[in-house]
């Protein structure tokens, strides 16, 4: 629609609107989606005076290293997200008394969310064109990190 009517877009990471939804202050703010594997895709972030800063870079990585990480911390944190359901108990076990979970009408993104976040971005100046907009992954799919290996495997030989 953007393209066909020559209007701007802008691209509105999905663990950003995820976190958005967190207002409170004496928290890290820690989004996490599942990425399989005992995996999770996350960044981490504070709110300070209303606004909501980034900690870390985007990643990709296994729940036990987020967990290391959050620990070095040494400040509580809540998590939300779609990974919450499969890595509840493992936050809890580990992380004990330091971490708590976001309710459930807080817990996924929200298109209003979602909408707030590009609205601000496009006072900022930061809308594009519908041809320069790109996906951004963290890591590269199953498939081609398949492909990669079988490629690498008939190098070799």
């Amino acid at each position: 629609m953007a393209y066909a009517t020559s209007k701007p877009v802008v691209g509105v990471p999905t663990l950003d609107a995820l976190a958005y939804n967190i207002l409170i202050e004496d928290f890290i703010i820690c989004p996490i989606m599942d990425a399989r594997n005992n995996q999770v895709y996350t960044v981490l972030y504070e709110r300070k005076d209303g606004k909501l800063n980034k900690l870390s870079d985007y990643m990709a990585l296994p729940v036990d290293e987020l967990a290391d990480i959050i620990e070095e911390k040494n400040k509580k944190v809540i998590f939300l997200g779609d990974g919450v359901e499969n890595h509840r108990d493992f936050f809890k076990n580990r992380l004990k008394d330091s971490c708590e979970f976001a309710p459930g009408s807080m817990r996924l993104q929200r298109a209003s969310t979602v909408a707030e976040i590009a609205y601000m971005k496009i006072k900022e100046g930061e809308a594009e064109s519908s041809f320069e907009l790109t996906p951004f992954y963290l890591r590269k799919s199953q498939a081609e990190r398949m492909y990669e290996k079988k490629l690498s495997a008939n190098d070799n030989s």
